[in-house]
């Protein structure tokens, strides 16, 4: 958990490559649960990066955080780095989960449900209700 903090410290002081690089190093099978929320900071950061296949490799491993609170926001990322990538049929599958589970979500999340909606529409053709 140390290096984890360390990596998470790099993030508070803004050095996204640092933060990468600790990312990047450490273990996912020591504690399934202690990994979970590093291997969401290190997806979001290689999604903002556009290291969109680093990215996909990590968003298509199998997970036991399906429940999480952020699996909505794990699911976002995947479509953005499966649309850009061209993966059509994952983009949407990940899209549509996020606007059916948030569908009724907090005002905060509303745009995520709102970016989830108008890629279904871009990637589909039809508007998602």
């Amino acid at each position: 958990m140390a290096d984890a903090a360390r990596a998470f410290l790099a993030l508070a002081r803004r050095d996204t490559a640092e933060a990468l690089k600790r990312l990047a190093a450490l273990p996912d099978s020591l504690c399934i649960f202690c990994s979970y929320l590093p291997r969401l900071a290190y997806v979001q950061l290689l999604e903002a990066r556009r290291r969109d296949r680093e990215a996909a490799l990590l968003l298509e491993r199998p997970s036991t955080f399906y429940m999480a609170p952020t699996w909505g926001l794990w699911q976002l990322l995947r479509g953005r780095v499966n649309e850009r990538l061209g993966d059509r049929d994952k983009a949407i599958d990940a899209y549509r989960f996020v606007a059916d589970v948030w569908r009724n979500a907090d005002p905060e999340l509303q745009p995520y449900v709102d970016e989830a909606k108008a890629a279904l529409k871009r990637l589909t053709g039809e508007p998602k209700k």
